[in-house]
Order: C-alpha cells, then structure tokens, then sequence
C-alpha cells in the first residue's frame, strides 16, 4: 500500500473515528509526576503516559514523542508517539486508563490482504481465530517477546511484501491492530531484525494541520478520574495573508464506493475539506424512496 493509499484509508475511516480510540490495556505503574522530555524532540511525555511508556517498550516499542498532549472534541486527550497513539480514559480502571489506539487497524483499511485466508500453519506458527490470520516464524517470536496482545493487538493480514514510505526499500511486513512488523534481513540475528513501523509519525504527516488545530492538554496521573485540564498555550502572532497569493478555499466533496448495492452491502465514504466539526447528512434510498436518513458531527482529526 502506497502513501497516497493511506492518505486514502485514513480520511475514509475519519467518518468512522471509533475504530481508531479503544483498545486492550497494556502494563500499567503508578509512578507519579514524572516527566521526560527528550532532546531529540521537542516534546516530552508525562505522568500516566510516561509510565505506560517506560512499561511496554519504551523507546524501542513506542518512540519518541512527537507532539504535545491534545484534547480530542468529545474524544479522550491522546498524544502521538513514532509508533503508536496514547489515550487517556479517566472513566476506565486503573490498568485500562492508558489505551493505545488501533493505528494498524486504520492503515490497513479494508485492503484485500486482510480478506486472504490463512496460510497452513507448520512448526513454528498460530493460527489466531479471532482474525483467521496466522502468527509465524520470526514474527511470532517477536510479538510473543515484546508486548504481545495488549501492544501489538491480533494479526489483520498474513505475512505480504510492501514498500515502505519513509526510505523506499521493501520488506517482508505483517499488519497488526496497532502496529506493522517488518523483517530487516540485515539485522538477522540481532534484537532489531524485526522492526516496528513509524504509524504515529506517518499518521501525523498526513494529518498535521488538523492535529495541531487541536487543544493541548495536562496528562494525569494514573489514579485520576478527572479529565485533563487544558494547557493555556503562549499567544502566537496573527498569520499575514500574502497579497499576491489569493486564499485557496477547497469544497468539501464526499465519494461512496460502491453507489449501489443489495442488501448487507458494505458501503465506505471518503470525504476530503470539511471544517472541523461539520455536520454532515445522510440518507439511504431503496425502490425509488427514501427510507432511513440521519447526520453526524465530524471530530477535528478529518
């Protein structure tokens, strides 16, 4: 799957942001008021995400942070990490307050790959019901040695080959719920022949205006059952327009794959240049009448 094909993905599953927030806990601590701020970036990662961060992989498994904490509008605050979404739910138990988004989930999308039947399972291999995909070989060692389940989630597809987006070189890949394995053959032998992908940092290039046009936040403590309380962000200089270069103003525009189908047709929208918090109708017509119609608030990710 090419970049242009995630782009696609995830603007198409904005329309369906649950996908994205809720997931198995991972480790939970209780160490309070800690901060790390790396000099690497210019972020750092605090209190509750700082310590589900030192207990499931740490730089290795997560990355670094690469953004502040925000507030999603009527979503949970989240902050993006190289490989993975932190999110914050006060209402949940202590072990299920840190969540880590299904990110694997929304880049693989509905692709074909997660739609093959499993390859016969041999030796040193599973095969996992819940998703009829298999979990092999050098992948199965890793995800079983580092995180497992509540990092990694079940596998969406079996073992395929991709081009990877960042330095043009394919590999051996296999798509998780929140995350993507690839097998670097140079590092055989080594703790880094299996690598994560960079899903967080590739869902904030496609995304990023619309991610910093989100609030930021204060991380909690684990404990905390009040939500995040807002950061009061330095003032900024108004932008200028520039004179001789006009404002582009892009019409919202929404396709529908298929157009038609039978009953139990799956449909998908894709939607690009709505403003944040539109609301936006819709209706099914079935013999020439309309018979079920509604709307929905778009959240400020799409």
């Amino acid at each position: 799957m090419r970049s242009h094909r995630r782009r696609r993905h995830i603007l198409a599953l904005c329309l369906l942001l649950p996908l994205l927030f809720g997931s198995i806990p991972a480790q939970a601590t209780k160490a309070a008021n800690q901060r790390w701020c790396p000099q690497e970036t210019r972020f750092c990662a605090e209190n509750a995400f700082y310590d589900f961060w030192q207990a499931n992989g740490a730089l290795d498994i997560l990355g670094y942070p690469i953004d502040s904490p925000r507030r999603v509008p009527n979503g949970p605050l989240i902050q993006i990490y190289e490989r993975a979404i932190m999110e914050w739910h006060p209402e949940n138990p202590i072990q299920y307050q840190v969540l880590l988004s299904r990110l694997g989930a929304v880049y693989v999308g509905d692709n074909a790959a997660t739609k093959q039947p499993p390859i016969p399972c041999d030796g040193n291999c599973t095969l996992v019901s819940e998703t009829n995909h298999t979990l092999r070989g050098t992948f199965r060692n890793y995800w079983q040695s580092y995180g497992g389940l509540p990092v990694y989630g079940f596998p969406l597809t079996e073992e395929l080959q991709e081009r990877n987006p960042g330095n043009g070189q394919t590999y051996t890949v296999q798509y998780f719920e929140r995350n993507r394995f690839e097998y670097h053959p140079e590092n055989a032998g080594t703790r880094y022949e299996v690598q994560l992908g960079r899903l967080g940092a590739e869902f904030l290039a496609a995304l990023r205006s619309d991610i910093e046009a989100l609030p930021t936040a204060s991380v909690p403590n684990y404990g905390d059952t009040a939500a995040a309380p807002p950061v009061t962000p330095a003032p900024a200089p108004m932008p200028q327009p520039s004179p001789s270069v006009p404002p582009v103003q892009a019409n919202p525009a929404v396709s529908m794959s298929p157009t038609t189908g039978a009953a139990g047709t799956k449909f998908v929208a894709t939607g690009s240049n709505f403003p944040a918090g539109a609301i936006v109708g819709w209706s099914i017509t079935y013999g020439g009448k309309e018979t079920n119609s509604g709307s929905f608030q778009l959240a400020v990710l799409c």
